[in-house]
């Protein structure tokens, strides 16, 4: 199945696999957690952010933080 979402929180959630892309190029591709954690990501959306852990689950949260 194939998802396409600006929404990482959940991308996170239920994807294993993410590729991202920034105009059209693909900058990051592979497990989701490395994916979230390059910093290619952070700059194809313009803002960085930090990865927290939802309280009681094993699924992390994209929190931003700033504008990059």
């Amino acid at each position: 199945m194939v998802l396409v979402t600006h929404n990482l929180s959940l991308a996170a959630r239920v994807c294993e696999r993410m590729v991202c892309l920034d105009g059209g190029r693909i900058v990051a591709d592979g497990p989701s957690l490395e994916v979230l954690g390059s910093a290619a990501v952070a700059r194809a959306f313009g803002v960085s952010f930090h990865l927290a852990q939802v309280p009681g689950a094993d699924v992390p949260f994209v929190v931003p933080l700033e504008l990059a």
